[in-house]
């Protein structure tokens, strides 16, 4: 037989049973739980989604802050000074040089040609597009410092979250072979399930045909503009001697194809979905209201809970973890013992008042939920189920708790 932990290390989910502890071999608990279909709807007992969005762990969760924040954040700073540096110097390069007959092969001239057109300098008109698509993310960055510096509030924020968090990891990796992030096997898998399954009927079947149009385009004009790159940095690449400029600048040609791929975003995007879209995992305008109000109120707390050169780092270096430290709480550190919403047919959750009243009940009581009151402006759902007789009288009005409602739809 097992030896039984003390209590404090036991799950929520087994606590109260002595035969089987999580910290047992997986085939013992699955064979268990075969055996005991009552304890399988408590796998998520151990943790809730907190209905704060876990603002109020800002500036006092002390897991938050790392002092490599200032090396990612420097790292990121440097790649988009030299990115951008590293465009311009090739591109305008490229364009003010003398024309010389390209020989090289590429897919638009050999289907240009079938129709009687000819382009003869081909690395030209990238260079040209590259600029311009440099130029609009650049007057996103500015826009946002305009909003930054200028503005107040939501907009602010909202600037602030998004130069952090989109625009500038957008601009260190930036090259015209991002084109090639749409025919990427797991980018195009993700866009056609989301269109197919996620996307509102009314706006649907435009985004289905302007994926299937996009998608070969993208493979042509994609291809074409890697093979123009890598053959505009062939003079770095087939140096007889290493140089420091040449080194730097196969660095970046090396970043720019790597960050076609963009897992980060993908990752982001889908912990939002499955976050703030809800069960059918479809983001409404109120749901994205809710997003965007929630990104805005994170930037705001960081910057007013940290000095001003570690929440600049901590924006800087933000990513899933953080998003995931602040969305979830352990169970054992909230309020309840239990979040399921199932009895308790051990009897082993504690006793706790609920309500101003301090009437005791167990927490397998219809009248015991994850979450009394539920603010009805918390930015996450509640986890949990609500009583069988919830009303104000019995369990207390939110404004008895202390709590305001908002309206953010």
């Amino acid at each position: 037989m097992v030896g039984v932990p003390p209590q404090s290390q036991k799950e929520p989910l087994l606590r109260g049973t002595t035969t089987m502890l999580w910290s047992n071999q997986a085939d013992q608990v699955f064979d268990a739980m075969k055996s005991n279909p009552s304890l399988q709807t408590r796998f998520f007992d151990h943790v809730v989604i907190g209905e704060d969005g876990g603002l109020s762990e800002i500036g006092n969760k002390e897991e938050m802050w790392y002092d490599t924040r200032f090396l990612s954040s420097a790292v990121i700073l440097l790649f988009v000074v030299y990115n951008i540096v590293f465009l311009l110097s090739q591109d305008l390069g490229a364009i003010f040089k003398k024309p010389e007959p390209y020989t090289h092969f590429l897919l638009t001239n050999s289907i240009l040609s079938q129709i009687g057109i000819e382009v003869d300098s081909p690395q030209k008109i990238m260079s040209v597009v590259e600029l311009l698509m440099l130029f609009v993310l650049l007057s996103f960055a500015l826009k946002h410092c305009k909003n930054i510096l200028f503005r107040s509030g939501f907009c602010k924020w909202q600037a602030t979250a998004h130069l952090c968090w989109f625009t500038l990891p957008d601009l260190s990796c930036y090259s015209a072979i991002k084109v090639l992030q749409f025919v990427t096997p797991q980018q195009l898998m993700y866009d056609l399930n989301y269109v197919l399954w996620y996307e509102p009927k009314a706006t649907q079947n435009l985004k289905l045909v302007m994926l299937l149009v996009r998608t070969p385009l993208a493979w042509i004009i994609g291809l074409d503009t890697f093979l123009i790159k890598v053959r505009l940095a062939n003079s770095m690449i087939m140096q007889r001697r290493c140089q420091f400029q040449d080194v730097l600048g196969v660095i970046i040609l090396l970043v720019q194809i790597l960050g076609v791929a963009q897992i980060g975003k993908t990752i982001k995007n889908r912990l939002y979905r499955f976050v703030f879209a809800g069960e059918d995992g479809m983001m409404t305008n109120d749901e994205r209201v809710r997003q965007d109000v929630w990104e805005a109120m994170v930037a705001e707390r960081i910057f007013d809970k940290f000095p001003f050169h570690k929440a600049a780092a901590l924006m800087l270096s933000w990513c899933d973890d953080d998003f995931q430290m602040l969305a979830l709480k352990d169970a054992e550190s909230s309020n309840s013992e239990f979040f399921s919403g199932h009895s308790d047919d051990d009897g082993c959750a504690p006793h706790k008042p609920i309500g101003p009243g301090g009437s005791d009940l167990p927490a397998n009581s219809s009248k015991a939920c994850c979450h009394l009151p539920r603010c009805p402006g918390s930015l996450f759902p509640t986890v949990g189920v609500m009583p069988k007789a919830a009303n104000t009288e019995e369990f207390g009005s939110p404004k008895q708790f202390g709590h305001q409602s908002y309206d953010i739809s």
